[in-house]
C-alpha cells in the first residue's frame, strides 16, 4: 500500500497537482463483513463541503421511510442515509466520471434510499437511469441487511460495480476520482492516506466502528507529516508552532460531518442497524448513536434550523481555526493537553456510548427489538454530547 512518505515525493515532486491534492471531496470507505471481526459491514463518510450546517432527518419515500444526513432546511436531497431495509448508502463526488451534468447525487440518494431494499436494487435503477441520465458523477456507497456492500461508480449514462466482500481484502476506499474515470479527478493523498489506515487495521483484524472513528475518520496526517499526538509540539511550514495545516488531510477544515453505518449480519433484523453521526469536523466532536426504528432524531441532532450540536461542535472549530489569513490550519493548543484535553473527553464519550450500544444490541439480537430503549439510548447519548461540548467552550 501506498504509504505517506511516497505520497509525500508525489506531492514534492510535482506528479501530484497542489489543486488536485486539496480540492473539495470526501473520504470514505466500504467495508464488507469479511474484513470486520464481528462480520457486520461498515460504511463511512467525511462529508467535506463548504455547506456547514448539517442535520439528521426522517424522511418518506415511496416504499420505505429513511434517515438521512441534509443540509439544515433541505430534505430535498441527502448525503447519506439508511432506510427501513438495512439499506445505507453515501457518495464522494468523481468528477472525472463520464458526462457533462451534475450535482444530483443528493437526489438521487434519497430516491435509493425511498425505494431500494438491496444492492442489487440500486443496480437496477443504475440501469433503467443508464438510458435516461442521471445527472451523476459520484462513487457511491451502499451496504444492505443481506451481505451486499459496494461502491457504484455512476456517472451521466454508464455505472461500474465494485463489489467489497469479492476482494481479497474485504474492502474498498473512494475519494474523488474513479477507477474507471480519465484521470482528472482529486483526493489521491486522502485516498492513499485512508488506504494505509484501513488496511493497517484489517490485518490486525482490528476494523472496529471505534477504530474506524479514530484512526481513520480524525486522521491529520498531510504531505508535511503526521502531527500526533496532539497537541502538536512542533512546527510545519511557515505556520506558528502547534499550527497544523488540514486541507489535505482526511479529518480537514471543510469535513462538516462525519457517518458511519454499521450494518447487521444476513438474518438479523435490519432495524438493528446503526448509524453513528458526528455533526461537524470529527476532531471537534464525537458519535451519537441512532436509529430509524426509534421513530425520531434526538433534538440536539434535529435542525431547527440546524442542530444544537452542529452548532456547538461548529464553535469549537472557530475557535481552533482562528487565524482568517489561514483557513485551513488549526491551532492544536486548543483541544487543551494530551491527558485532559477536548480528544479524551470526546474519545471516553465515544468509548461509553459504544460498549453501552453494544450491550443493548446484543440483547435485542437474542430477544428482539425494543424501540423504546433504542430511543432513550440515542436521546440520552445526544443530552449528554450537548452539555460535554458546553463544557468544553462550545456556545448554543
Amino acid at each position: 500500500m501506498l504509504r505517506v512518505g511516497l505520497a509525500v515525493a508525489f506531492f514534492c515532486l510535482g506528479l501530484v497537482s497542489q489543486d488536485a491534492l486539496g480540492r473539495e471531496g470526501c473520504t470514505t470507505a466500504v467495508i464488507s463483513g469479511k474484513a470486520t471481526p464481528d462480520g457486520r459491514p461498515l460504511l463511512w463518510k467525511n462529508r467535506d463541503t463548504s455547506y456547514r450546517d448539517n442535520a439528521l432527518a426522517i424522511l418518506d419515500g415511496p416504499r420505505y421511510r429513511f434517515l438521512a444526513l441534509i443540509n439544515a432546511g433541505d430534505s430535498s436531497q441527502v448525503w447519506a442515509g439508511v432506510n427501513e431495509a438495512g439499506l445505507a448508502i453515501m457518495n464522494a463526488e468523481a468528477l472525472d466520471t463520464e458526462g457533462d451534468s451534475v450535482d444530483t447525487e443528493g437526489f438521487f440518494m434519497r430516491r435509493v434510499l425511498g425505494t431500494c431494499r438491496t444492492v442489487a436494487e440500486v443496480e437496477s435503477v443504475l440501469v433503467r437511469t443508464d438510458r435516461s441520465g442521471r445527472g451523476t458523477k459520484s462513487n457511491f456507497g451502499v451496504i444492505d441487511a443481506e451481505g451486499g456492500a459496494c461502491y457504484f461508480e455512476a456517472g451521466n449514462h454508464t455505472y461500474a460495480r465494485y463489489d467489497a466482500a469479492k476482494t481479497e481484502m474485504g474492502w474498498l476506499v473512494r475519494t474523488n476520482f474513479a477507477q474507471t474515470g480519465d484521470g482528472n479527478g482529486s483526493g489521491w493523498f486522502r485516498y492513499a492516506r485512508a488506504r494505509e489506515l484501513v488496511g493497517s487495521l484489517a490485518q490486525g483484524n482490528q476494523l472496529t466502528l471505534t477504530a474506524l472513528l479514530w484512526t481513520v475518520a480524525r486522521d491529520l496526517a498531510s504531505p508535511w507529516g503526521d502531527p500526533r499526538p496532539l497537541p502538536f509540539a512542533g512546527r510545519f511550514d511557515a505556520a506558528p508552532p502547534g499550527w497544523v495545516q488540514t486541507r489535505w488531510s482526511i479529518n480537514r477544515y471543510r469535513t462538516a460531518a462525519c457517518s458511519v453505518f454499521r450494518g447487521v449480519k444476513p438474518g438479523e433484523d435490519p432495524r438493528l442497524t446503526t448509524y453513528w453521526v458526528i455533526l461537524g469536523e470529527p476532531l471537534f466532536g464525537a458519535a451519537v448513536p441512532v436509529w430509524l426504528a426509534a421513530g425520531e432524531v434526538p433534538g440536539p441532532l434535529a435542525g431547527h434550523p440546524i442542530s444544537r450540536l452542529n452548532r456547538q461542535i461548529q464553535s469549537l472549530e472557530d475557535a481552533a481555526y482562528s487565524d482568517s489569513s489561514r483557513p485551513s490550519w488549526f491551532n492544536t493548543r486548543s483541544l487543551g493537553t494530551r491527558d485532559a484535553g477536548t480528544l479524551q473527553v470526546l474519545r471516553d464519550f465515544e468509548k461509553r456510548w459504544t460498549s453501552t450500544v453494544e450491550g443493548a444490541l446484543g440483547r435485542m439480537r437474542v430477544h428482539g427489538v425494543d424501540v423504546d430503549s433504542l430511543r432513550a439510548i440515542q436521546k440520552r447519548a445526544a443530552g449528554e454530547l450537548s452539555r460535554l461540548l458546553e463544557k468544553l467552550g462550545a456556545t448554543q
